[in-house]
């Protein structure tokens, strides 16, 4: 299995149209259930996806 790993500037990247804090906010929900995880802090904060 592949393990990819996001960051913040990634995803903004990834998706130009949508603002830093709807970024933030979708990333704070996800955590909330569950369905990604925080890896490191600050600067070098990145996501994964739990399975």
């Amino acid at each position: 299995m592949t393990v990819i790993y996001l960051s913040k500037r990634d995803i903004m990247i990834l998706c130009p149209g949508i603002s830093q804090r709807t970024v933030e906010r979708a990333l704070k929900e996800l955590q909330d259930t569950q369905k990604i995880r925080q890896i490191d802090k600050g600067r070098a904060t990145r996501y994964v996806k739990l399975v």
